[in-house]
């Protein structure tokens, strides 16, 4: 996959995106497989967000470019791309708004296959993040924090950082 996104992950963002239909349109603009607001395919260089290839690799590369963002926070990377950057910085976190809630816990359930519940202000959780073994290379979802005692490492983002399969090359 390229800029190192696992395909399970766009293919989540993809399902709640669109339902993988690449024409489908927002009520706020957003267009194709991975919804791409017309400022953000423009600065992407998507010439037609309609063209499935043109979109979803628009998508994973800002995808991937939140992640870096949010230093591999999953959460905060899907809610910066549901709701904005500017709202996730407004709010010093995933905003309150029910829609973008809402939006992470449904890919992080397909994503995971497992239930998933955002943490409570009263009880914050420890973020969900993407962590790759210095030694095996193997990748994997933890909430775990990394330590220099840990062997595990944050995952890079980026075009020589591919797992391989899916979307992409």
């Amino acid at each position: 996959m390229e800029y190192g996104l696992d395909p399970r992950l766009v293919d989540a963002v993809i399902r709640i995106e669109s339902n993988y239909n690449p024409r489908a349109v927002s009520p706020k603009g957003a267009m194709g497989l991975m919804q791409l607001m017309p400022e953000t395919a423009l600065r992407l260089k998507v010439m037609d967000p309609f063209d499935p290839e043109q979109n979803v690799r628009g998508g994973v590369q800002e995808f991937s470019r939140l992640l870096d963002r949010y230093a591999g926070d999953l959460d905060l990377a899907l809610a910066a791309y549901n709701a904005g950057e500017g709202a996730v910085a407004r709010y010093r976190g995933i905003p309150p708004y029910r829609e973008t809630r809402f939006y992470v816990v449904r890919i992080m359930e397909l994503y995971t296959g497992r239930s998933y519940h955002l943490g409570l202000a009263k009880n914050p959780k420890r973020p969900v993040r993407l962590v790759r073994d210095k030694f095996s290379g193997a990748i994997t979802i933890s909430n775990v924090s990394v330590s220099p005692h840990s062997g595990g490492s944050a995952v890079s983002h980026s075009p020589t950082a591919s797992l391989g399969g899916g979307f992409g090359k």
